[in-house]
């Protein structure tokens, strides 16, 4: 059994026999079945100052993890499928190499998967937001609307004043689906940057 020496920064421990600092996190307890281990480590950097840094993208990526494995939607998991946009997420193509008469073929296969088999943990609804997000379609008023709540929790008051904001934007601009450039703005007045 190897014995870490933590340090002061959570997440990060030193240990013996072994250069570096390394990210440590434990695998939350109704996951340690799915996911196959009780702990996730891996070396964060040969300095403290390197491994301090890339604790934020360590943790990001273990709740991004965690959020998939349990079938949730969370702003860590919206974010990674932002950052991974594709044109068609449900095409999968797979290379794969075959002997055909004494030879080495190259074979390609394409497979079209539904929203529920790229997203197996969640709901059917869900699965399909994930995709129309994931191939970079815009989201809608309502969901940006759902988005600040949800992060903010405003009075009721506030709702109300965000909601007749976001119908008269909508009727200025007369569209159903928000360009970025009207998104951000809407963002920035009820309070949310980019």
């Amino acid at each position: 059994m190897i014995t870490a020496v933590t340090t002061a920064t959570p997440y990060l421990v030193k240990l013996p026999g072994r250069s570096g600092f390394y990210f440590q996190r434990k695998v939350p307890a109704d996951l340690v079945k799915s996911i196959g281990k009780r702990l996730w480590r891996w070396k964060a950097g040969n300095t403290l100052i390197e491994a301090r840094k890339a604790v934020v993208e360590a943790l990001h990526k273990t709740d991004v993890f965690i959020a998939e494995h349990r079938g949730e939607v969370t702003p860590e998991l919206l974010e990674a499928i932002d950052n991974n946009q594709t044109s068609n997420p449900l095409t999968v193509t797979t290379r794969d190499f075959k002997e055909v008469d004494e030879e080495e073929v190259e074979v390609t296969v394409t497979e079209q998967l539904t929203p529920e088999e790229l997203y197996p943990r969640h709901s059917a609804e869900d699965a399909h937001r994930l995709v129309q997000r994931q191939a970079g379609k815009g989201r809608s008023a309502e969901d940006l609307l759902r988005q600040a709540i949800r992060l903010k929790q405003p009075a009721l008051t506030t709702q109300k004043g965000w909601e007749r904001y976001l119908s008269k934007t909508l009727v200025i601009y007369s569209l159903a689906c928000m360009t970025r450039s009207i998104q951000s703005e809407v963002m920035v007045c009820i309070g949310i940057t980019s």
